[in-house]
């Protein structure tokens, strides 16, 4: 083991899938180099200054606004990975530090921050857990929703869920509905979100259609998920999980937008989806087989590992262009 720190990884605890994605990412970069991860809150007193580079796993706003991503920023370089799901309601513009390199997670979160002016040096998908590899697809007829939201009536959808899993026992009860959220829900059998290991998760979807009725998402992990494992999938075909998701589209049937719920001044899409189409759909889907096709497709793009290597190529250009300018300064004094 190498004395030197030579890759840190922050994340913003706000959310649960930063955390989720900070954890994943160290885990897997650590297979190429030594890594250091923690909240970003303890930026401060994280070793930044023996590391070639920080990885921060933030909302793309918050990060281009906070004071701690640009400090880090002032010392090393700096790959603001991020995603978001929704955009400032009036047209502005955002400066970005120069030693802070932004990697959206979609096109659609790119074009967003192009609009801004952030310049966006790539784009790469959030990961899975390698686990997924090991974890063959058990087609059984069971229905899943994972997520969480503020919100009952929010952006993840839940209340389509609902009424969705409410059709679905008056016109199939032999079908098993499964919701892992923060809401209690009669028309299933809820758990509490966080509260099962991932790998028995991933084993749970390698037995389920997941349903996914998001009205905006900055990249979607669970339809990555879904995809690795069981490759039947029902999801509203919107930004920026419609990028790369496989299975069953549902088009929306209205758009609009509507204020965020988490930040003042910020809009997000907003779109509403036929119950009935929804449901028929998952219905259908759970008396399927699964696609041999949309599970390789899954692996190669999304597993940890895959994902970790492109995020260290990034990091090995932009730390190299920062040695040779340093080099070339202290050549010209």
């Amino acid at each position: 083991m190498c004395s030197c720190m030579t890759l840190v990884v922050l994340y913003n605890d706000f959310a649960y899938s930063f955390r989720k994605v900070g954890q994943l990412i160290a885990k897997y970069l650590a297979y190429y180099d030594e890594v250091y991860y923690a909240p970003l809150y303890l930026a401060s007193i994280s070793p930044i200054n023996r590391a070639r580079a920080v990885v921060v796993v933030d909302d793309c706003f918050s990060g281009l606004e906070s004071p701690i991503t640009r400090m880090v920023a002032s010392q090393k370089p700096t790959i603001l990975w991020c995603d978001t799901w929704h955009m400032p309601a009036q047209p502005t513009h955002y400066t970005t530090p120069k030693n802070l390199y932004v990697v959206a997670t979609s096109r659609w979160n790119a074009e967003i921050l192009g609009d801004l002016g952030v310049p966006i040096h790539d784009i790469v998908p959030r990961p899975i857990d390698d686990a997924a590899r090991k974890i063959a697809p058990k087609p059984t007829p069971t229905v899943l929703f994972v997520g969480t939201d503020v919100s009952y009536r929010g952006r993840k959808g839940i209340d389509i869920v609902d009424k969705v899993m409410q059709v679905i026992a008056k016109e199939d009860p032999s079908i098993r509905r499964i919701c892992i959220v923060n809401y209690t829900l009669a028309s299933c059998d809820r758990h509490r979100y966080g509260s099962i290991k991932e790998v028995d998760l991933l084993e749970l979807m390698a037995q389920s259609v997941l349903i996914w009725p998001s009205r905006a998402e900055g990249f979607g992990m669970p339809v990555a998920e879904n995809m690795a494992v069981s490759t039947r999938l029902v999801y509203s075909d919107v930004p920026a999980h419609n990028e790369f998701a496989r299975g069953i589209p549902i088009k929306p049937i209205s758009e609009g937008v509507k204020p965020s719920s988490v930040r003042v001044g910020f809009i997000m899409p907003w779109y509403e989806f036929d119950i009935m189409e929804f449901a028929e759909a998952a219905i259908k889907a759970a008396h399927a087989f699964f696609d041999p096709a949309i599970r390789e497709y899954a692996l190669e793009n999304f597993l940890g590992t895959h994902v970790a290597y492109k995020l260290l190529k990034i990091i090995d250009v932009i730390a190299t262009e920062r040695e040779t300018t340093k080099k070339v300064a202290v050549t010209a004094r």
